[in-house]
């Protein structure tokens, strides 16, 4: 299973609108890791394994945003 950390500082104004959309819309083989509170690097799309598979995840806020 991919793992998605998001890091709420990041998403502006819009972090628990962001996570409540993701939680929606994440396929299912894609598990959330919102942390709150949290800014700066860190975020991205990672495997099992830790490694980074997207440093940002930007399809993810772009899909978030044309939504």
């Amino acid at each position: 299973m991919k793992t998605l950390v998001v890091l709420e500082g990041n998403c502006g104004d819009e972090g628990i609108a962001y996570k409540n959309w993701l939680e929606k819309n994440l396929p299912d083989d894609i598990e959330l890791d919102f942390r709150s509170g949290c800014s700066g690097v860190g975020g991205g799309l990672f495997d099992d394994d830790g490694n980074v598979i997207d440093g940002g995840s930007n399809e993810w806020w772009a899909a978030y945003c044309n939504s």
